[in-house]
C-alpha cells in the first residue's frame, strides 16, 4: 500500500549568524551567541529563516545568514519504504541590493543534534557534500528539493537531525567599502503566522511489500544451520532478543531475515556503506524493514528464531534456538554474530565446493559456490582445469576422510551413491567460447583411497554467463549476473536465469554484457521459480 503524508517542522528550526569583513573577506572568522533572535527570528512578529548575507558598507563587515530546519517521524511507521521525500519551503521576502545574482539555498544534513534556541555557528556537524539546493528568483512563492535519500537515513537510524541551510555565495564579491551589498531570502518557519506557509516535508511511503513466495511448512533456503552461541555467560530468552551482526571481511554482502509474527521490530544502523539488510517476516514474507549497514548494526525484534545471510554466491540459514540453561543465572538477551567465524552443524543442502585439482583444504568462505551451473562460469572465465567436491553433511568444510559427498545434479543420470562415499568432478573446456564442456566423475573408494570408476561426458552447454546492470525499483544501481541462451537474434524472444537478488518489473530495461558484446534488454515477464533449494528469478526478454 502507497501512503503519502505531509509533516510540518513540530521539532525545530532556527536562524543563526557569522561576522565577516571587507579586509578580510576569503579567511572570515565567523562567530554568533545563542539566544536572542538567533534561535528564533522574527518579522513584523513572524517566524522566519534567513538564508544569504549582509554587508554593511559603513562599517565594513557583514553578516552570513544560515538556518536549519528538522521533522519528527510523525505517523510514519518503522517499517516503511520511502519512494520520495520532497522538502517544501516558502519565501516570504527576498533581500537583494547591488548584486546581479539570487540566492541558492544548498541543504547539508545535520550529523549532531541541536536545540532551537542555542545554535552555535561552528556547533553544527554536516554531510560533506550538500544533498541538493534550490535557486530563489521571487519572493511570496514555492519551493522544493527532493530529500528522499536523507529521509531513509533518518527513518533507518531512528534520528531525524534535519538540514543546515547556507547559501552557496555567503560573502559579496567583490568586497567595496563605499557599497552595501545584500543577497538572503527570508523563509517561513516553523512558527510562521500563516499556518498553511509553514515549511512541508511531503513523503509517500509504503507500508509494506508483500512477496510472491509460496507458502510452506518449512523454509524456502535449505542451507547450513549454524547454532548461535551468546558469547556472554548465561541463557537466552526468546523474546526481545538483541543480535548484534560484527561484519567479517569474508561477507561481501548479505540479506537477514528474522521471523517477527507481530511485525513489531525497532532497530539502529550504523549507515556507513552500500551494503544493504532487509528483514522479513518470515511467516507472511512481508519487508518489514531495510536499512544499510557494514560493520556493525542491532536488531531487536520480539520473537527472533531465524537469521538468513545471503551472499553473492552463497545462503547461511542459521537459527536461535531457545537454551533454557542457566550459567551464573543470568538471563542473556544479546547475541553477537561474528560473520567471518561462523563454524557449520548439522544440515546442509547438496554443495560444488571448486577447488585446483590437487588441493585437498578448502575455506568456507572462499569455497561455496551453489550448484554445477558455476561449472560453466569458472570455464568461461578462465578455461582451466579444476576438481570440485559435491558434498553434504556435516562437518562439510573440515579436511576428514568421513566427509559425505554425493552428486548434486540428477540430470547426468549418475548413479546413487552411498554417503561414504565420494565423487570428484573435473571439467575442461576447449576453449572459453566454445560451447562443450567435457566433464569427468571420478568415484573414490574411501577405505582404498583409489580411483575405482571414472564417467566421461560431453555437456552442451545452452546458457552462457553474462554480466547484467539495471537500475532497481527505487532506482538504485544494482549488478549481478545471469545465464542467458546463447543462440540471441533481434527477432526471438531470450530467457535469462538468475538469483532472486533484485526487484525485476516489466517494461524495464537491463543492460547484459560479457567481454566481447553489450545487449540492452526489455523484460517481457517475471517469474520467481522455487525449489528445494534454491529461490531463482526467469526473465522473459526481448532486445
Amino acid at each position: 500500500m502507497t501512503l503519502t503524508v505531509v509533516l510540518t517542522p513540530n521539532s525545530a528550526d532556527a536562524f543563526y549568524k557569522g561576522k565577516f569583513n571587507a579586509y578580510n573577506a576569503f579567511d572570515q572568522t565567523y562567530y554568533s551567541t545563542p539566544g536572542g533572535d538567533y534561535g528564533n527570528n522574527k518579522l513584523s512578529n513572524r517566524d522566519v529563516m534567513r538564508v544569504g548575507f549582509n554587508y554593511d558598507a559603513t562599517y565594513h563587515e557583514g553578516d552570513c545568514y544560515r538556518s536549519c530546519l528538522t521533522f519528527t517521524r510523525g505517523s510514519i511507521p518503522l517499517n516503511a519504504i520511502v519512494t520520495q521525500a520532497r522538502l517544501r519551503i516558502y519565501c516570504v521576502d527576498l533581500q537583494l541590493k547591488d548584486v546581479n545574482f539570487k540566492p541558492e539555498i544548498q541543504f547539508y544534513r545535520i550529523l549532531n543534534s541541536w536545540q532551537d534556541h542555542n545554535v552555535y555557528w561552528s556547533q553544527l556537524s554536516t554531510s560533506s557534500s550538500s544533498s541538493g539546493s534550490i535557486n530563489i528568483y521571487n519572493k511570496n512563492a514555492w519551493y522544493e528539493i527532493d530529500l528522499t535519500s536523507d529521509v531513509n537515513c533518518f527513518l533507518s537510524s531512528g534520528e531525524w537531525l534535519g538540514w543546515m541551510l547556507k547559501a552557496k555565495r555567503e560573502t559579496p564579491y567583490p568586497l567595496k567599502n563605499t557599497i552595501g551589498r545584500v543577497c538572503y531570502a527570508i523563509l517561513a518557519g516553523r512558527e510562521y503566522n500563516n499556518p498553511s506557509l509553514k515549511p512541508q516535508l511531503v513523503v509517500t511511503y509504503e507500508s509494506e511489500k508483500t512477496f510472491l513466495m509460496p507458502s510452506l511448512q518449512k523454509p524456502v533456503f535449505h542451507t547450513p544451520v549454524f547454532y548461535i552461541e551468546s558469547l556472554k555467560s548465561g541463557y537466552v530468552k526468546p523474546s526481545n532478543i538483541r543480535v548484534t551482526l560484527n561484519y567479517g571481511s569474508g561477507v561481501p554482502s548479505f540479506r537477514v531475515w528474522i521471523p517477527d509474527n507481530k511485525g513489531k521490530l525497532s532497530r539502529k544502523f550504523n549507515l556507513l556503506d552500500d551494503v544493504k539488510i532487509w528483514v522479513f517476516d518470515q511467516g507472511e514474507f512481508k519487508l518489514l524493514m531495510r536499512g544499510v549497514i557494514i560493520k556493525t548494526s542491532t536488531i531487536i525484534t520480539e520473537k527472533g528464531y531465524f537469521i538468513e545471510l545471503e551472499g553473492y554466491n552463497y545462503s547461511y540459514y542459521l537459527m536461535i534456538r531457545e537454551k533454557n540453561q542457566v550459567y551464573e543465572n543470568k538471563e542473556i538477551s544479546e547475541i553477537v554474530l561474528d560473520l567471518a567465524s561462523l563454524t557449520p552443524e548439522i544440515e546442509a543442502k547438496y554443495y560444488v565446493i571448486p577447488t585446483p585439482k590437487n588441493i585437498k583444504t578448502f575455506s568456507a568462505y572462499e569455497s561455496i559456490f551453489g550448484n554445477l551451473v558455476d561449472l560453466a562460469k569458472i570455464a568461461s572465465l578462465t578455461g582451466e582445469e579444476y576438481g570440485f567436491w559435491v558434498c553434504e553433511g556435516t562437518h562439510m568444510f573440515e579436511n576428514r576422510p568421513n566427509l559425505h559427498f554425493q552428486p548434486i545434479n540428477k540430470d547426468y543420470n549418475i548413479m546413487d551413491l552411498n554417503l561414504e562415499d565420494c565423487w570428484e568432478i573435473s571439467f575442461t573446456r576447449e576453449a572459453p567460447k566454445a560451447n562443450k564442456l567435457n566433464i569427468r566423475w571420478s568415484y573414490y573408494d574411501l577405505n582404498k583411497v583409489k580411483t575405482v570408476e571414472a564417467i566421461e561426458k560431453e555437456v552442451l552447454i545452452e546458457k552462457t554467463l553474462w554480466n547484467y546492470y539495471i537500475k532497481d525499483e527505487e532506482e538504485a544501481e544494482a549488478w549481478g549476473n545471469a545465464q542467458l541462451q546463447t543462440l540471441m537474434k533481434p527477432q526471438f524472444n531470450i530467457e535469462a536465469i538468475t538469483p532472486l537478488n533484485i526487484n525485476f518489473t516489466p517494461g524495464k530495461l537491463v543492460r547484459f554484457y560479457n567481454e566481447d558484446e553489450v545487449l540492452l534488454l526489455k523484460i517481457i515477464e517475471v517469474e520467481h521459480i522455487y525449489n528445494e533449494s534454491q529461490a531463482l528469478t526467469k526473465l522473459n526478454l526481448k532486445s
